[in-house]
C-alpha cells in the first residue's frame, strides 16, 4: 500500500524509526518531543492537546506504526530506570533453584550457527551503543515465531525453552560466566569465560494490536546489565 505522507508525517516516522533502529533509550514523551511535539505540549498532561500535535489519525496504519515504535523505545526506558519485577514461571517442566525468579522473557529466539561472527559490536555493560547494528548472518533458515524458542533471564541463570515448553539449555551463575557479548540488530553472541559461545537469533515481529514491535537485543542487554550491577530491584528514577 502506498502512502502520500505530508512532510510533517514523514519527519515523525523517519525520526522514530531512527531512534528505534539506533537503540536510543528514552521515554515516550521524550520520543514525541524529539519527533517535533513542543516540549510544553508533550509534558503538560493534556492528552487531547498532545493528540492534536501527532500528525496521524488514530486507528490508521501509520498511527499504529508510529506508536508501536514509540512504545517500544519507551519500554527500554522503563526497563532501564524502574524496578524490574519477577514474572511467573509458566513452564511446568522448568525447575528453578530455590528462590530463583524469572525477570525477562523473550519469545522468538533460536540457537544458531553463524557464517560471519566477527562483524557485530562488542559489548560488556551499559546501554547498547546508539548506532545501527549489523545483521547476524546465519546458516539457519528463518522460522515462524511459533517454531522458535524462548529466552529467559533469571536472577541466576540464562535458560532456553524449546517451542514445546521443554528447557533445552540452562546455564547457572550466568553473570559470573560471561566474558562479553557481540551484538547484532537481530541476535547476539554470548562469549563465556571458558571459551564457549552461545549464538542466538531473534525473530522480528510486530504486534499492532498492543502497539509494540520486537526489541529482544535491547531488552536483553538492559536487563542483563541491571542483573550484573544488582540494581534490578530498585527504582533508579527515585534514588536521588
Amino acid at each position: 500500500m502506498d502512502y502520500n505522507f505530508t512532510p510533517e508525517q514523514s519527519k515523525f516516522l523517519d525520526t522514530v524509526t531512527e531512534l528505534y533502529t539506533q537503540n536510543y533509550v528514552m521515554s515516550r514523551l521524550k520520543v514525541f518531543e524529539t519527533c517535533g511535539v513542543p516540549h510544553d505540549v508533550a509534558y503538560n498532561g493534556d492528552s487531547a492537546e498532545l493528540d492534536e500535535h501527532i500528525p496521524f489519525e488514530k486507528g490508521s496504519d501509520e498511527y499504529g506504526v508510529f506508536m508501536s515504535l514509540a512504545n517500544t523505545i519507551d519500554k527500554r526506558d522503563l526497563l532501564a530506570s524502574e524496578q524490574i519485577y519477577s514474572i511467573p514461571n509458566l513452564y511446568p517442566q522448568l525447575e528453578l533453584d530455590g528462590y530463583e525468579q524469572i525477570y525477562l522473557e523473550i519469545k522468538g529466539v533460536m540457537p544458531v550457527s553463524v557464517e560471519t561472527p566477527e562483524n557485530g559490536v562488542e559489548w560488556t555493560d551499559g546501554p547498547v551503543p546508539t548506532q545501527e547494528l549489523p545483521s547476524l548472518t546465519t546458516n539457519s533458515p528463518e522460522l515462524p515465531i511459533e517454531n522458535t524458542g524462548t529466552l529467559l533471564l533469571t536472577d541466576k541463570s540464562l535458560i532456553m525453552i524449546a517451542p514445546n515448553g521443554e528447557p533445552i539449555e540452562q546455564i547457572s551463575d550466568i553473570y559470573e560466566k560471561v566474558s562479553h557479548h557481540i551484538l547484532y540488530n537481530d541476535g547476539l553472541i554470548i562469549n563465556l569465560r571458558d571459551g564457549q559461545q552461545i549464538i542466538l537469533k531473534f525473530t522480528s515481529w510486530q504486534n499492532w494490536e498492543d502497539m509494540e514491535v520486537s526489541d529482544g537485543v535491547n531488552q536483553y542487554a538492559i536487563v542483563y546489565d541491571r542483573m550484573v550491577k544488582g540494581n534490578y530491584n530498585e527504582d533508579l528514577d527515585n534514588l536521588f
